[in-house]
């Protein structure tokens, strides 16, 4: 893997899918966001597998997948006592 391809990044929110295990919550896999793509490619350690697309190989193959997803925090106790 180039140094180029992972210093490239997408969100996880722009993937259309993403599969998490769930014993673990790591990333397992995405569904590409590339528009000639939108293929389900495995994602290890945190980088999209490469992979065709459409019309070839698919430019986001080797990008880094940056999860983005924000966490609420559990405000029920603080609530709760004010």
């Amino acid at each position: 893997m180039s140094d180029e391809a992972t210093d490239r990044t997408v969100l996880l929110s722009q993937c259309r899918a993403a599969v998490f295990r769930a014993a673990t919550v790591t990333l397992m896999a995405v569904t590409c966001p590339s528009r000639e793509c939108g293929v389900t490619v495995s994602v290890v350690d945190g980088v999209i597998g490469a992979h065709l697309g459409m019309s070839g190989e698919c430019p986001l193959g080797e990008v880094r997948v940056v999860d983005d997803r924000v966490a609420v925090a559990d405000t029920s106790e603080a609530a709760a006592s004010s």
